[in-house]
Formats: structure tokens, sequence, C-alpha cells
């Protein structure tokens, strides 16, 4: 009886010891087989599964999968994106020691619970940092970057005895050369956080409880030594020792409809230039974000004098936006009239996403950006928004991938869709072994219908007339021969070609699948294939540098990346070549075939530059195997500044992006030929340059500039007498308000 006395005795007081001991646990991830755990001797763990305790010292590898981890008993949670390595330092064992952790690479989020006793610590590879309560991110790019960036409360940032707080919406960088808190917009903050939104956990049971007001005194007299209570990776003791034990201050609540305001809504004031003539311009443009689900609207009223008239508003491609199919009797014309209604509300999309391309699942509606499909032989860099604001198209990207099976749909406008394309991709010995065989198909429906009415020209007449329809089918390669963290190599092949649909029989055409398109009859018993192409080459990257070297080779009226940044505009005139050869295809013009080398490089420094740029030397062989210089050359840039790469004040405030691709380059250069009086900037480029001045934490002011095509108040491209497109640059300068 004695000795159950003492036990009893011995257990009551060791109790409150034991409670507070802390437990890291695995909760969840995507696939074990893309998640490595080591030991604190660097030997493998076997055998994870959810729920598994992660001890002091081990290190979780996320390759291809999240994981997320919980705190016992104090609720903490943390998710670790794909490509992350963390380590579990020391766990708590009693009042007054720390929770420490590590993030050598890769991407993080935790939510911090709020606690009474405990102290908390993630460091990265120069710095710490820390919060109470608070729901943060960290970033870590070994070498380039270090950042830490906030969604609510306030956290102290320390790095070589210097320290800094990062409030609400802010990001800090402590490789920057200057080490501070920066501003950021709504929309960034969402992309940051865009692939660490919980699964199974949910930050909303995390334990957000305040200290009692006397314990939070008690512990300010508590020995400097120990870590500061319920701090997530407070000030070390040096670090505290040099600033007096100062701890930073929580940052002061918001009226919580002005921060639903300024995260809800955006406005943009100012004008624009489209075809020549100036409007003026206000845009409303409501955000809703959940999660990886984000979606806004676009509200514009786009005007010449008189912003209550409507007839003085105006109108893309001749459409009155706004009608929503009262333009139409819908007694006598119902389909119009329901058809107007849903094209003036797609109209009104800006964008709805979920996820990012490479997620398990991801989708966009909305402007289509940078779309290739394989490695490009039938689509390279797609984009249906080259002509914003003065053309608005509302596209979709939907992509799928199991691991082994993956499929990606792309559409270039909901409003009025023409351009369908899909690719379907599998990964036989995945994941040992990743590499990928795909299927593309890619069809335009009305390729000729930017061609006037009117017109007088003899071939546009016939490709309106004849109303062909392109089909593109391409089979693509991919072998990884390794990819590590600091280098990629990957070996590809694409072989591509184009068999037409002809609607109508037209001067000599006849309507059906253009086999001669494809298949050029030399002879009554010689044949060979025509209009098509396949490319060979390598990609990856070199630490900050990414390469790409590929051959290039194609017949006839092919081109390589035929669905590239400049199709939208360019569709009309390859519909008139493919006319072209349809009705005299011995011509030798269309016997050529050219090849060449692509090479594209680029790189980013420390976040804050990113430089790209690529070239296409080309050469050609005439019917005769004569060797012809070749005017299919191609050069494509961009280039982004970062706010804050100017450590000046007000300039380190702007930042700026430009991007420029311009086909037949050097003939324009040399005034070659046809070239011959052309300039750098006409139909043949895409060119869009962005400057925005964050002139207060709620006002950028922005200047925009691009190039876009004229068109014709039924929508067809405006041509010149050589049969070119015309163009005007089209250039905005708003104030874009965040509330």
């Amino acid at each position: 009886m004695r000795k159950l006395f003492i036990l009893l005795i011995v257990f009551a007081v060791l109790f409150p010891v034991f409670s507070q001991e802390v437990t890291a646990v695995l909760e969840y991830f995507d696939d074990p087989a893309e998640l490595e755990i080591t030991d604190a001797d660097g030997f493998t763990v076997e055998g994870i599964y959810f729920g598994m305790p992660i001890s002091e010292g081990e290190t979780i590898k996320t390759y291809n999968s999240s994981a997320e981890l919980s705190l016992d008993p104090n609720g903490t949670i943390i998710k670790l994106a794909p490509n992350t390595t963390f380590s579990v330092t020391t766990l708590q064992k009693e009042d007054g020691q720390e929770n420490s952790f590590n993030i050598a690479q890769g991407k993080m989020r935790a939510v911090a619970a709020k606690v009474k006793k405990g102290g908390y610590r993630i460091s990265t590879p120069t710095a710490v940092c820390g919060v109470r309560g608070t729901d943060f991110g960290i970033n870590v790019v070994p070498g380039q970057e270090e950042s830490l960036f906030v969604r609510e409360g306030l956290v102290a940032f320390s790095k070589g005895g210097e320290e800094i707080e990062v409030g609400a919406g802010q990001i800090a960088n402590a490789l920057a050369e200057t080490f501070s808190a920066v501003q950021m917009s709504a929309e960034q903050l969402s992309q940051l956080y865009s692939d660490l939104d919980f699964n199974v956990l949910n930050p909303d049971d995390v334990p957000q409880a305040e200290p009692a007001k006397d314990e939070a005194e008690n512990n300010k007299t508590e020995d400097t030594s120990a870590a500061d209570t319920g701090d997530m990776g407070q000030q070390t003791t040096a670090n505290k020792e040099e600033t007096g034990g100062a701890e930073p201050q929580e940052a002061a609540q918001e009226n919580p409809f002005m921060e639903w305001l300024r995260n809800a809504v955006g406005l943009e004031v100012g004008s624009v230039t489209i075809d020549g003539q100036t409007y003026s311009k206000a845009i409303l443009q409501p955000v809703i974000a959940l999660g990886k689900f984000k979606a806004s609207l676009y509200l514009p009223i786009i005007y010449t004098r008189d912003m209550f008239d409507l007839n003085d508003w105006y109108r893309p491609k001749g459409n009155n936006e706004w009608s929503f199919g009262s333009d139409y009797d819908w007694g006598k014309e119902p389909v119009n009239g329901l058809a107007d209604f849903f094209a003036d509300l797609a109209l009104k999309i800006r964008y709805i996403e979920y996820g990012k391309q490479r997620d398990p699942f991801f989708f966009k509606v909305g402007n289509i950006e940078g779309v290739t499909t394989g490695h490009g032989i039938l689509m390279n860099n797609y984009t249906n928004n080259t002509e914003f604001p003065a053309v608005r198209r509302v596209g979709l990207n939907l992509g799928i991938d199991s691991g082994k099976v993956g499929t990606e749909l792309i559409l270039n406008d909901l409003a009025e869709p023409e351009i369908f394309g899909g690719r379907l991709y599998v990964r036989p010995a995945a994941p040992t072994f990743k590499a990928a065989i795909g299927l593309t198909a890619i069809a335009d429906i009305d390729p000729a219908g930017d061609i006037s009415s009117d017109t007088t020209d003899p071939v546009s007449k016939a490709a309106l007339e004849t109303d062909p329809i392109f089909l593109n089918l391409a089979l693509d390669l991919d072998i990884p021969a390794f990819e590590t963290e600091l280098a990629s190599l990957i070996f590809f092949s694409d072989v591509g070609g184009m068999l037409p649909f002809i609607r109508n029989s037209y001067g000599g055409i006849q309507a059906g699948f253009s086999t001669s398109s494809l298949v050029y009859q030399k002879s009554s018993t010689e044949a060979e294939l025509r209009n098509y192409g396949f490319t060979a080459g390598l990609f990856g990257n070199i630490a900050i540098m990414t390469y790409r070297l590929e051959y290039r080779y194609f017949t006839g009226t092919f081109k390589n990346g035929f669905y590239g940044p400049d199709y939208e505009r360019k569709r009309a005139e390859y519909a008139k070549e493919l006319v072209s050869y349809l009705m005299d295809s011995s011509n030798p013009d269309f016997h050529n075939t050219t090849m060449g080398i692509y090479g594209n490089a680029g790189f980013n420094i420390a976040d804050k530059v990113t430089f790209n740029a690529g070239y296409f030397w080309p050469w050609a062989l005439d019917s005769n195997g004569n060797v012809l210089t070749s005017d299919e050359d191609e050069l494509n840039m961009g280039l982004i500044l970062e706010k804050g790469l100017v450590p000046v004040p007000r300039l380190e405030d702007i930042s700026a992006a430009f991007y420029y691709t311009r086909t037949h380059f050097i003939p324009t250069i040399l005034q070659k030929g046809d070239f011959k009086g052309t300039g750098l900037f006409d139909a043949n480029t895409v060119f869009r340059g962005e400057i925005i001045w964050a002139a207060a934490p709620t006002l950028d002011i922005v200047t925009i500039v691009t190039t876009n095509i004229i068109r014709n108040s039924d929508g067809s491209i405006a041509y010149d007498d050589n049969g070119a497109p015309k163009w005007a640059p089209s250039i905005s300068i708003e104030s874009r308000v965040h509330f």
C-alpha cells in the first residue's frame, strides 16, 4: 500500500513534465515512393506510413510528393512542398526547452499554435525565423533565396545578429542585398501559397489561445538563456542579449472589412491605346481565393469621351460585350441570342484556376500563356492574349497526372472556341524510370475566319470558300538521363505533321481530308512525305542556368511550333499558304526543306533578375539538294526585374517585365528580300513590356506597351497592300488600386 502511495505521488509530480513532451507525427503524404526519411546517422528509415512518429535527428526529403506533419499536443501543423529537405533537430521534453527544425532547401508552411509554454525555432542555412500563433511560409533555394512570407501575424526574422519584423502580407529574403520586409500584393501572396494548402490537416483546428496575462508577466522574468515561451523560432539567446530580451510586438489587428476589401477587390483606372485610338478605362477586378482555387472577374468600362454613353464604349472585335444577347431578337434568333449571352458572360472572367502545371490536377480558365505540348513541335509557348486588351479571349488549360498516365487539354476561347488541343502521355516504368511517350492532337476549325469577307485577293477568296480545318498530330519521347538538385539532363524527340480537312470544294481543291498535303505524288509510281517535321535534342539545368539545344527539320508548309505565341494573328496567313499549296502542289517553293539548330539559355539571380533568350538558326535545301539561306529564323527573349533590385529610394519600388519574340529576325536586320523596309516591330513581332511603380502600399502606377494587330469592324484582320497584317502599338497607362 505504501509503495502504491509513493508511486501515485511520483506520478503526480512528474505528470506535468511528461504532459509537455512534444511528438512530431507524419500525418499525410502523396506517395511513399516519392518520400525519403533518414535517421540521425544517415540511414534510411523503412516502412513509411500515416501516423508515423518523426524522431529527433530525422530528415524528411520530399521528391514528387508533399507531406504534412503535426506537433502533439500543442497542435502546430507543417506542410512540406515537393522537393523539400526538412529536419527535426530537437523536440521539447520539458518546460523551457525548444522545438527546433531546419529547412535546407524547398518550401514549407507552418501554422503555429499559440501555447503557454515551450519554444520553437525554424532555421534556414543562414537565418532563423519564428512567430506566435502565425501562418507563414519559407522558401529556400540554396545560394539564391531564403525567403520568409507571412499571411497572418508578425514574424521575427534574424541573420548574423540583425533582426527584422515581417508582418502580414510581407516577404523578406535573407540573401537579398537589403535585408528588409517588402509589401506584397494579394495576388503575389496567393501565388506563394498556391502549393501549400493542407490536404488532411486543418489550420482552423490549430489552437490560438493566448497565454494568461499573469503567466505572460511571470515569463518576462525567466532566465533569458531559455527559449521565449510560446515562440515559434524566436530569437536565439545571443540575439536576445543584443536586443535586451525585447520581444516583437504582435501585428495590429486590421479591420475585417478592410482586410477583405484589400484582398478581394482590385481596380484599374487609366488610359489605353487600341488601333491607334486612345481610350479611358475603369476596370473592376474582384478576386476570390480559397486554397488552390482562385478566381477573378474582369468588369471593364473602356470609352473615348463619355463613360455614361454605352455607344461610346469600346467593342472588342466589334462585339458589344455588355449586351448579353439583348442585341438579338430572341423570338426569331434564340440561338444567336443565347450564344451572345454566354460569350459576353465568358468575357467577364479574368481567370478561374485550381492548382498549377505539374500538379496531379490543375485547370485554368482565362488568359492562357506559354502553353507547350510535348516538346513544342506542334504547340510551343502558345498564348491566347497577345492582343489583350484589344481582343480578349477566355481560354481553358486543364491537366491530370496520375504518375504513370496523364493528359492535358487546351482550348483557345470559351466565348468563340476554335482551337482545340490535347496530349495523352504514359510513363511505362514510373516511378523507377520516368521516360514518357506522348501523343498530341490539335485542331483549328476556323483558321480562315480572320479573312475579310469582301476580300478581292484570289488566294484569300479561295481560303474563305474552301474553309479548311487544320488537323495536327505529333508523337513525342522524353528520356531523363539524370535529375538532381544541381543539374539535370533530359533527351527528347518529337515528330509531327498536318492532315487538313477541306469543308467545301473550290477551284480544283476537293472537299474532304487532303492527303495530298501530307503525301506528295511525284509520279504514278513514286510518292514522298511532305509538310511534316521532327526535332531531337536535350534540355535541363546547371545550377541557376537552364538550357535547351535541339535540331529541327521540317518540310513544305509545316513549321516547328506551328501553334506559337503569334499564331492567333498568323492563322489566316497559314490558311492562305495551305490553299496555295493545294492549288499548285508542284510549285518548287513548297518543296524546300528547312533545318537548323535552336538554342536557349536562361538564368535567375537571387530572384531579382530572370533572363531567358533563344534563337533558331536555319538553313534550307531546295528540290535539287542545294543549300540555301533560310528566312525562317526566330528570336525570343524575356527579362524580369523584381522590386528591390536597385537599393535606392523610389527606384527600389520599381519592377518590370519585357517579352520579345520575332520571326524573320536576321532578314529584317539585313533588310533582305521581302523584308526590305520592315522594322523589328511589326506583325511578325510579339512584344509586351510592363513597368510597375509601387507608389504606395495600395497603389501601383503601371505602363504597358504591346504590339497589336489592327482589325476591321467585323473582327477580321486588316491587311496592307503587301498582304501583311496591319499593326499598331497599344500603350496603357493605369493606376492599380489594391485598397
